[in-house]
């Protein structure tokens, strides 16, 4: 959720999944677009000590990583789910406001 303060004080962008995006856009006021260029993928490698490859807690983290892989956020896309998306502040702010004063001396 730290994003979308960001987002709301600046004028970054931010590249999110689209159902991260979906929950942010209202509570910040923020304006989802379609990325200008192709997303790449990267590898993701998982490395973990033997000792803790039978925990249950250490494999329900492992299977939450794979679950937000590329691979399958590509299968989730298909479906029309997961897309990633540019989030961006919808209102310019004020300069006479106090998070634009933060930003102006930021620079």
């Amino acid at each position: 959720m730290s994003v979308g303060h960001i987002l709301q004080r600046t004028e970054l962008v931010a590249t999110v999944p689209e159902t991260l995006a979906e929950q942010l856009v209202t509570p910040f006021s923020l304006r989802i677009s379609t990325l200008p260029v192709p997303m790449p993928s990267a590898p993701i490698h998982l490395f973990w000590h033997s000792r803790v490859n039978q925990d249950e807690g250490n494999r329900w983290l492992r299977e939450q990583v794979i679950d937000c892989s590329p691979t399958r956020r590509r299968r989730r896309a298909k479906r029309g789910r997961d897309r990633v998306v540019m989030l961006q502040y919808d209102r310019v702010v004020p300069r006479d406001q106090p998070a634009y004063a933060a930003f102006a001396s930021s620079r």
